[in-house]
């Protein structure tokens, strides 16, 4: 996976997706799969990397609801079953990145006032993760805090190498000035506003 990551950092798809595939032979875990599929689009083959994400969303809860939950909300498919896969998790993982997936849900489902309690506990613990940056930064600017925002923004990129390439485009994006989540945040047309739940 390790390697498979830093090949997609500079953009040589196809040799990353045979890497990041053989990993996930290995380990078919949720995140594996979900770094394959970003792999396999990158490397333009969309209609596979569908199947790996359909793949993932109904295999992935008994492995790893977390990052399930995480893929859900960013992906802006059913809210409420990425809420529930986290907030389930913090009862036997109550730490920064289950805040972090319990405030993404939440903000994915549309409760900014929840995503922000949810995120203040995920950033107490004082993690330098670029996801849980970017989320913050998410929430801080759809909670009218610019400066809180771009402060979380700068961290994500800074450690934007541990973004998946979607994530990745996020940032020039948020940091034009989109603030809501609320759909799938990393299709190339949309606005990051409005509901799909």
């Amino acid at each position: 996976l390790a390697g498979g990551r830093a090949l997609l950092a500079q953009a040589r798809s196809h040799e990353a997706a045979v890497r990041i595939e053989r990993g996930a032979e290995l380990n078919p875990l949720p995140e594996y799969q979900w770094w394959l599929a970003e792999a396999v689009r990158a490397a333009d083959d969309p209609v596979r990397a569908a199947g790996l994400e359909r793949e993932l969303e109904e295999r992935g809860e008994a492995s790893d609801p977390r990052t399930l939950s995480l893929f859900l909300a960013t992906r802006g498919r059913a809210a409420a079953r990425a809420v529930a896969l986290a907030e389930a998790e913090q009862a036997s993982r109550n730490d920064g990145f289950t805040h972090d997936a319990v405030a993404w849900a939440r903000f994915a489902a549309g409760d900014l006032e929840g995503a922000d309690r949810a995120m203040a506990l995920a950033l107490a613990h004082g993690t330098q993760d670029a996801r849980l940056r970017l989320h913050a930064g998410l929430i801080a600017a759809a909670a009218g805090r610019a400066e809180e925002s771009r402060h979380h923004l700068e961290l994500a990129r800074r450690y934007a190498g541990s973004l998946t390439p979607s994530e990745r485009a996020l940032l020039p994006r948020l940091e034009a000035g989109a603030t809501a989540p609320n759909r799938d945040l990393t299709a190339p047309s949309t606005s990051l506003v409005g509901n799909q739940n």
